[in-house]
């Protein structure tokens, strides 16, 4: 047996040893026959479901060990997680649609969204200058996540196109139903991405006043891909080993209550996390293939996305002819999504700080290696300068430069500007220079800095430029949102039908916008690194090789316009129960949406002028202004020569005005407000012939309105130009739906079948060859401009069918109460426009389960058996397959079919402990996912692999076989 054998059974062993061994104990106590243990709700709510809804609690996330969305649906068939390389993951992907069609929801409060226009992520998203991804959530601080397949705007409103994803943190009540007080610390490691979790839990009660204080803090690094530990470390996208970062998870949740009464609660709500990560894009395409052993400029990372939200809410439980239930709560939230690049060199071999020579300072002046005046010979067969350094050796000018002591300012903190320096003489061509000493006589304003006015003068220095050079770019996407809810519920007993009636409406405010910041600076400054004085960063002369340590640049600029956009919306839904064999779901949701571009010149970046040209054609006093008057012009006359050219330059400079004001004119011009209104409903009717069957019968419409870059992005370059388009409509779905339910003591088993019809995708279109024009309407350009625009798609439509079933083996083996079998599968199929593959779609996936729950929970085991088909060529669509030169339009690299088995098991040795271990991929499969292979980039810079040979491939892999640690102690 390996070692690795021997842990996969000892984990298994110490879980079954210790509960079948408890559990036969307990037998011996009570009569188990009747026993139904089902910690997980399934069998419980077998019945209730609402169809293609999972509802995940904070015990089973706890028992599946899920600490991020993508474990949050590792065991859910039809769901899977948008991958995006260096950003980690971006939303779900459900019913063929991902992103930004399928709605994140935390507390009420809509997450950001990526700029989605087809536009945008094909000049960007494939440079990874844009951390262009949906946030996420921590784990520790749910109460429960609700994943819904299909058209979900009822609950959510827009963005719910494919269906949603509903988190609710927790509250102290959660914690304080039988005692006052509750404490909790649970820590886990995690193999796959050597994550570390800490997270404490603390709540209380006092008479009217209850608080919840959950923090937690994850550290780790990138998930390691399989043979990780085996790849080697080079660059660009031909790297098989996954990029370096570290990564830092942080949270913070605190809810402060005041219940001066049963009936009325106040609560203050504080809600913080953090996930940040640094590392360097290897991968990255425009980098040398080695890490040499002399290092040039590495890309550094230093990525963020926080999220932060204030909130205060008011419940009422006193019943009134109005409501049962009230709730008026209100919040301030803001996400920022940022990504930093810099790129600079970090080593200790540096090639820009190389001084192979030796040459140093040493009492204020210029000495070599020994720390004697330099020797500077001339050999004058090879007409070459030299110096001797260490050993002896030879170093020519391609290892020091001559500097002009007229042309360079001398450091006086360095050197010493007091005192006589040696310095070297020029003679002449073909001639050797002479040693000699001067006194720096010509000081900067401020006497830091100091030249020697003559020609002729040279000083020794290394050629290396003496400092490391850090150029950045910062891209920002922040999205802030103030929002107020109004939430009622109502109980009515009509005509012997029971009405469950939930209604209310809300109000939000969001604001979006977008900062860049790129600039360059110096760093590890040596003593021969160019400096100036602070006085003369602005002149023309200063190069930029001077300029870098005394003058850092940075500019600040948008690609987009900042956009308010202010949403109403009121829903109403009713629950009838006719009898015990009729009951209706029925739902009804109108929203307005508005957006009004909010771009302040004044304060907002500036947007490049090339962006917001065209529009509206400027309208120049002087058209015909022709060009710079020339001396000859007026027979060489200097007074009418000089009258003329300032006549010529009032007039430029009204014509420059003119220009100007049109940049603000276009802006006016393609920012026009926008109003959508949307009607959502949903019909749900389920059917009880029987105590033990159950058919629904689900209609429901979705939508989703444009996002803003999708309406107002523009981009202006001959290659690619986007126009906006302020008419676009909103993306609408028709979900309908059919499921059959069998369940009883004896589990249940439901299958359902069901089709989604898309409406007015948004999608980019070609619009052909355009020649600008000048100010005197001629043609500005040699070269066409290439102009593309989103449009309003004809439809899609997705079919499938899914399964969900679970057997107690305890109701036939009443010895083996506890023990269950599940299983879970989903097909799905459909198309664009009728005939194009939709890549959102996942292939057909089963997950098979068997799991042991001890009676009195004590311990547990679970067995998933997940297998996932390959994906066919005929299911993939490249959009670029023209321009690549492709026989035809198929994604080339796909993922095959594979089967993974996940181990967990749990143990409580005492009643405040438990201890938890999971092995997953059990059998060490390598494989690729299929949202993994789709988050390939054919063109770009970054998540790129070699299209023709495969080569870097390996890097999107998933991990091989890994563990995750897991203890937690309550009290």
């Amino acid at each position: 047996m390996t070692m690795m054998s021997f842990k996969k059974s000892l984990i298994a062993s110490c879980v079954l040893a210790y509960c079948f061994p408890v559990y036969g104990q307990a037998e011996t106590v009570e009569n188990l026959d009747k026993i139904v243990v089902s910690t997980d709700g399934e069998q419980r709510q077998s019945k209730d479901n609402k169809v293609g809804q999972t509802v995940k609690t904070s015990n089973q996330l706890s028992k599946q060990q899920v600490q991020d969305s993508r474990d949050l649906v590792r065991y859910e068939t039809g769901v899977s997680v948008v991958e995006n390389g260096r950003f980690g993951s971006s939303g779900y992907a459900i019913r063929g649609v991902d992103e930004n069609r399928v709605a994140i929801v935390v507390d009420g409060l809509h997450q950001a969204e990526t700029l989605s226009s087809q536009g945008f992520k094909e000049i960007f998203e494939g440079y990874g200058n844009f951390n262009n991804t949906r946030n996420s959530v921590e784990i520790e601080t749910l109460k429960k996540a609700t994943i819904q397949k299909g058209a979900d705007s009822i609950r959510v409103g827009s963005g719910a196109l494919g269906g949603s994803v509903v988190f609710e943190t927790k509250d102290a009540r959660d914690y304080l139903t039988e005692k006052d007080w509750h404490l909790g610390y649970k820590t886990s490691y995690s193999t796959a991405d050597n994550q570390g979790l800490n997270s404490v839990t603390a709540a209380g009660r006092y008479k009217w006043f209850d608080l919840l204080v959950v923090h937690t803090k994850r550290h780790g690094h990138e998930l390691e891909n399989y043979d990780y530990k085996y790849a080697q470390e080079i660059q660009t996208k031909i790297r098989e080993k996954a990029d370096p970062y570290t990564i830092t998870k942080e949270s913070t949740l605190v809810k402060f209550s005041f219940s001066p009464s049963e009936n009325n609660r106040f609560t203050i709500v504080y809600d913080n996390y953090e996930n940040r990560s640094r590392g360097h894009d290897f991968s990255y395409n425009l980098k040398g293939s080695t890490l040499n052993a002399i290092e040039d400029a590495l890309r550094h990372t230093n990525d963020s996305s926080k999220r932060k939200n204030y909130g205060f809410s008011y419940e009422n439980y006193s019943s009134t002819p109005f409501w049962d239930t009230l709730k008026i709560s209100y919040s301030e939230q803001k996400i920022k999504n940022s990504a930093r690049t810099d790129d600079y060199c970090d080593g200790s071999h540096c090639k820009d700080l190389q001084n192979p020579a030796g040459l140093q300072v040493k009492n204020g002046s210029i000495v070599d290696y020994a720390g004697k005046p330099i020797d500077l010979k001339y050999d004058d067969v090879n007409d070459r300068n030299y110096i001797v350094g260490p050993n002896n050796q030879q170093y020519d000018n391609q290892y020091f430069n001559l500097k002009r002591t007229d042309q360079t300012w001398f450091d006086c903190s360095i050197f010493d500007c007091r005192q006589p320096m040696t310095v070297y003489k020029w003679n002449g061509w073909y001639q050797p220079y002479t040693q000699e000493t001067i006194t720096l006589n010509s000081y900067s304003d401020d006497g830091k800095f100091a030249k020697y006015d003559q020609y002729g003068y040279y000083a020794v220095m290394p050629s290396a430029p003496g400092y490391l050079e850090d150029t950045y770019t910062q891209r920002d996407l922040d999205t802030n949102t103030k929002q107020l809810n109004l939430d009622l519920t109502k109980q009515v007993n009509l005509w012997g039908v029971e009405n469950n009636f939930e209604y209310g409406g809300a109000y939000s405010r969001v604001r979006k916008s977008m900062t860049n910041r790129t600039g360059y600076r110096g760093d590890h400054a040596q003593w021969w690194a160019s400096r100036i004085p602070t006085s003369e960063c602005g002149l023309s002369s200063t190069t930029y090789a001077d300029a870098i340590l005394n003058c850092p640049k940075e500019e600040l600029y948008s690609f987009l316009i900042p956009v308010k956009m202010n949403n109403k919306s009121f829903y109403f839904v009713d629950n009838l129960v006719v009898n015990q064999y009729l009951d209706f779901n029925l739902g009804y949701r109108f929203d307005t949406i508005r957006y009004k571009p909010d771009y302040n010149p004044k304060r907002d970046p500036k947007l490049p002028d090339d962006m917001v040209k065209g529009f509206v054609p400027v309208n120049y006093p002087y058209p015909n202004l022709g060009n710079m008057p020339s001396y000859s012009d007026y027979d060489y006359d200097w007074q009418q020569y000089s009258a003329a050219v300032d006549e010529y330059n009032k007039k430029k400079a009204a014509n420059e005005a003119a220009e100007k004001d049109n940049i603000q004119a276009n802006i006016d011009y393609f920012s026009k407000p926008k109003k959508y209104t949307k009607h959502s409903y949903a019909l749900e009717t389920g059917i009880n012939p029987t105590d033990y069957i159950r058919l629904q019968l689900k209609y429901a419409k979705g939508f989703r309105a444009p996002t803003n870059d999708e309406l107002y992005f523009t981009f202006k370059h001959p290659d690619f130009s986007i126009l906006p388009n302020v008419n676009l409509k909103p993306e609408e779905s028709k979900n309908k739906e059919i499921a059959l339910t069998f369940f009883g003591d004896v589990g249940f088993i439901t299958t359902s079948l069901f089709r989604t019809d898309y409406k007015n995708f948004i999608d980019l279109k070609y619009l052909g060859a355009k020649h600008e024009t000048n100010s005197v309407g001629g043609q500005a350009r040699a070269v066409a401009y290439q102009y593309y625009q989103n449009i309003n798609r004809d439809n899609a439509k997705i079919t499938g069918i899914e399964m969900h079933s679970k057997l107690n083996v305890g109701y036939f083996l009443p010895r083996l109460q506890g023990l269950s079998l599940s299983y879970k599968y989903t097909y799905q199929k459909g198309r664009v426009d009728g005939d194009m593959p939709m890549n959102a779609i996942q292939p057909r996936t089963s997950v098979i389960g068997v799991g042991y729950q001890h009676p009195e929970e004590l311990c547990g085991v679970d067995l998933y058996v997940t297998h996932a088909s390959a994906k066919k060529s005929k299911d993939t669509y490249n959009m670029y397959w023209k321009e690549e030169g492709k026989s035809d339009s198929s994604v080339k690299w796909r993922s095959d079919d594979y089967t993974l088995v996940d181990l967990i098991g749990y143990v409580k040795p005492i009643k405040n402990l438990t201890l938890q271990a999971g092995v997953y991929n059990l059998t060490d499969r390598k494989y690729l996912t299929w949202e993994f292979a789709r988050s390939i980039k054919p063109f770009g810079t970054s998540n790129l692999i070699d299209q023709e040979t495969g080569k870097g491939i390996n890097r999107f892999y998933s991990p091989g076989r890994n563990f995750k640690l897991t203890a937690e102690l309550t009290f």
